[in-house]
């Protein structure tokens, strides 16, 4: 059992090595990324890439036109409204508000001059009642200073008399449009 216990001891003395995964990682990583880098700068600055690149733009954007010419078929045929008609359709939307806010902001503008206009009218209509009733008050006391009777009508006002001339006048007149 002494030789066991002497096996055991000398096991922990013993430092094990493991290799550090992440440093080795590390160091793979970024020897590949210079050589990956390197070989990708050269094979885009050749004209072969360039070409290659050329042709397939010309072809994205041939079957683009293409594509987009058919949709724009297919939506005249259809029923369905095409981004250009949504956006006439939002314009005219737009310019309908922009005329009914003009027709608000007019009407407003008119109602509150009607109402300024309908004030200052009841005021002035109550200033001249006003006015009328002094007269009438100080043609009362007028009336009393020369001892007419209150039943009398101080002024009386009557509509002008036809004259013969006018007569005249009217009954021509009527025989024009008679």
């Amino acid at each position: 059992m002494t030789a066991e216990k002497q096996n055991t001891e000398t096991k922990p003395q013993e430092e094990k090595c493991y290799p550090d995964f992440i440093e080795l990682w590390k160091k793979v990583y970024f020897q590949n990324e210079e050589a990956w880098s390197n070989a990708v700068k050269e094979y885009l600055s050749t004209k072969t890439f360039n070409e290659m690149a050329h042709s397939m733009r010309e072809q994205y954007l041939g079957s683009y036109q293409a594509g987009k010419q058919n949709l724009e078929k297919l939506l005249e045929t259809s029923v369905i409204p095409s981004k250009k008609d949504l956006a006439g359709v939002a314009e005219l939307i737009i310019a309908l508000e922009d005329k009914i806010d003009q027709i608000d902001f007019q009407i407003h503008t008119h109602l509150h001059s009607i109402t300024d206009n309908l004030v200052r009218m009841a005021d002035f209509q109550q200033r001249s009642w006003e006015q009328i009733d002094l007269v009438k008050e100080k043609l009362d006391t007028i009336g009393a200073i020369l001892n007419l009777p209150a039943e009398e009508p101080v002024l009386e006002i009557s509509a002008p008399k036809k004259t013969d001339s006018l007569k005249k006048k009217n009954k021509a007149r009527n025989e024009t449009t008679g």
